[in-house]
């Protein structure tokens, strides 16, 4: 889960299993900042990530 500002606030046990981050390491990081560079314009397509 992200605020509006895309600042990661939860962070399931889940998602730390597939990506690989402990989930204290994101929370409070913006969401863009763990997306590869070559990915984000389909991910601010598809998250609507601003």
């Amino acid at each position: 889960m992200t605020d509006l500002e895309c600042k990661v606030t939860y962070y399931s046990a889940s998602v730390s299993r597939i990506l690989g981050y402990d989930s204290k390491e994101l929370i409070g990081t913006n969401l863009q900042s763990i997306v590869h560079p070559e990915d984000l314009d389909e991910a601010k397509r598809n998250f609507i990530l601003i």
